[in-house]
Parts: structure tokens; C-alpha cells; sequence
């Protein structure tokens, strides 16, 4: 029988300096993803060939750049992401931010990083 998932029984990773994930849905054609990243937390500059993908911040305050631009987004907003898009995320608040990250397909080995 199928149990509900959460951070508490999902599947988790480390990312960044300090940051966590967990794999709340873990399916080659989505992926539904909760982070939680420390202040100063920031991914490597990136984008997915297939996968398109949205953010959405749970709580906190997350800064993402997708190509040129940049966005401060506040719990309660999300935003989305097309393949073949540069983007980065960053928590440059004081706070940790949680958000999920949705992909589809899943984006695992479909990134490429990046120098800004």
C-alpha cells in the first residue's frame, strides 16, 4: 500500500554547503523535490536539456536568476523554469528557505553547469 511521503520517510541528499533535499516523488517522468537551504546557500549556474521545472518557496525568500533576470521570490510564490533555460538559485536572505522544486522529466542527468 502506497504511504504518504514527506521529509520524514523520503529519500534525502546533501547539496551545496549544508543545504538538504528529499525526494518526495522520485519517477523518471517527474520528480518532486523539498529543499532546504541555509543562508548563503547558492546552486552552480545550470540548465536541463529536457526537463522543464518550477519552484515554488514554501517558506523564506529565494533568489532565482533565469538567464538575464532575477526574481525574489516570497513564500507562496513559485516559478517556472523551461528546458534549455540558464538559471541558478540562491537563499541570499537570513533565513533558511524551503521550497520544492517539480521537474519533468526528472532532471537527474540532464544538467549542465555553468560559470556565470
Amino acid at each position: 500500500m502506497k504511504q504518504p511521503t514527506s521529509s520524514e520517510n523520503a529519500k534525502s541528499y546533501q547539496w551545496g554547503e549544508n543545504a538538504k533535499g528529499w525526494w518526495l516523488v522520485d519517477h523518471p517522468h517527474l520528480s518532486v523535490v523539498e529543499e532546504v537551504a541555509p543562508p548563503g546557500n547558492a546552486e552552480i549556474r545550470h540548465l536541463h536539456h529536457q526537463s522543464r521545472q518550477y519552484l515554488y518557496v514554501i517558506e523564506g525568500e529565494a533568489t532565482v536568476s533565469i538567464e538575464h533576470d532575477e526574481f525574489v521570490l516570497h513564500a507562496g510564490e513559485g516559478l517556472e523554469i523551461p528546458p534549455k533555460t540558464y538559471h541558478q538559485f540562491r537563499n541570499e536572505s537570513n533565513k533558511n528557505v524551503r521550497y520544492l522544486v517539480i521537474s519533468s522529466p526528472k532532471s537527474t542527468n540532464d544538467r549542465k553547469s555553468f560559470d556565470w
